[in-house]
């Protein structure tokens, strides 16, 4: 996970810390990935 702003630190456990720290859910937006992998498949 790219975040130029954490400096080192690992995204996907900062992410997961904030929202367990504040009983959020984590969620993923995957519209623009699904797409990428349903081109290549459909291709």
């Amino acid at each position: 996970m790219s975040m130029p702003w954490l400096h080192g630190h690992d995204g996907k456990q900062v992410c997961k810390a904030v929202a367990d720290k504040c009983g959020a859910l984590l969620l993923c937006d995957m519209a623009h990935i699904s797409g990428l992998v349903a081109a290549q498949y459909a291709s």
